[in-house]
């Protein structure tokens, strides 16, 4: 159920539903539930719960959902690494590109920055010079708020199938930074590239 929308709606979900580890998400939700009881956490973390929702459930275009994704995951990537894990230093961190902050992030959950995408999408991918996950994710956002109208570097120049793949890949990295912040260690579902109802552990508890 969605507050803003007013009625249950279907959305696509990291978690297990054919195996979930109970044990791993009990924890998970202990973590969720001390974080909401908190009062120099629970703002940030419900800001973080909307956004995430209304990115996964589209509530307004593809674009605006990786608008709302890269926000979100920016300011998981603070909560992590600053206020939570203390990795690195304020000025440090904040100096840094949001490429950048995203790559810190993922390396800090031990996930590998770079992407692999099928056959039929490598020509695609390549053709617009993608580094690494977190460089196209990043890429991909500034057509969708700096556009420049009628010119190549305009989202409506991307083919749809990309657009859709980068938002996965944005939520799935949410998916990934919640996770972690709530200290969940058991199986999930990766969203990016394929949806798969395979079950995956975290890569921190590998």
């Amino acid at each position: 159920y969605s507050p803003l929308h007013g009625t249950w709606k279907r959305s696509i979900s990291w978690f297990p539903i054919f195996q979930p580890d109970i044990p791993a998400t009990s924890i998970a939700l202990t973590h969720f539930d001390r974080l909401m009881r908190d009062p120099r956490w629970q703002p940030s973390v419900r800001r973080i719960i909307q956004w995430y929702c209304m990115a996964n459930m589209l509530a307004t275009d593809v674009a605006g959902s990786i608008v709302l994704t890269l926000t979100c995951l920016e300011m998981l990537a603070w909560l992590i690494c600053i206020e939570d894990r203390h990795l690195v230093g304020r000025t440090r961190f904040g100096n840094m590109g949001a490429t950048d902050r995203i790559r810190f992030l993922l390396r800090a959950m031990g996930v590998d920055p770079s992407i692999s995408v099928s056959r039929d999408r490598e020509r695609s991918w390549s053709m617009l010079g993608f580094v690494d996950g977190p460089d196209a994710f990043v890429k991909i956002r500034n057509r969708c708020v700096h556009p420049k109208i009628g010119g190549a570097h305009s989202i409506e120049n991307v083919d749809m199938s990309i657009v859709i793949d980068i938002w996965a890949l944005g939520l799935w990295y949410c998916d990934l930074a919640l996770l972690f912040l709530l200290h969940y260690e058991g199986n999930y579902r990766r969203r990016f590239i394929d949806y798969q109802w395979d079950n995956f552990p975290v890569p921190w508890a590998m």
